[in-house]
Order: structure tokens, then sequence, then C-alpha cells
């Protein structure tokens, strides 16, 4: 009886040590996503540029 559930013990310790890893790369994400909003300020910086060759 024992043994048997030893190995479920054993068997769910593995489990989360794949969830583990797979976090690992979800906030690698989180970075390129902080990549984005850089080009959004190019948006801006352009209208300064429009307002100048109105004016």
């Amino acid at each position: 009886m024992d043994a048997a559930e030893t190995q479920i013990q054993l068997e769910e310790p593995l489990e989360l040590s794949e969830d583990e890893p797979a976090e690992a790369p979800e906030p690698i994400e989180e970075k390129p996503s902080e990549e984005p909003p850089e080009p959004i300020e190019e948006k801006p910086s352009e209208e300064p540029v429009e307002d100048a060759l109105l004016s």
C-alpha cells in the first residue's frame, strides 16, 4: 500500500516540475510585449512634426 502511495506522490512532483518550466517562458513573453510600446512613442513624435510643418 505504501509503495503505491509513494509512486503517486512521485508522479505529482513530476507534473509540477513540467509546469514550472512552462511558466518560465511566459515571463519571457512579457519582455517582447514591452517592445510594442516603444513604436507607440514614435507615433506621438510624428504629430509634433506635422504641427511644425503646418506652422
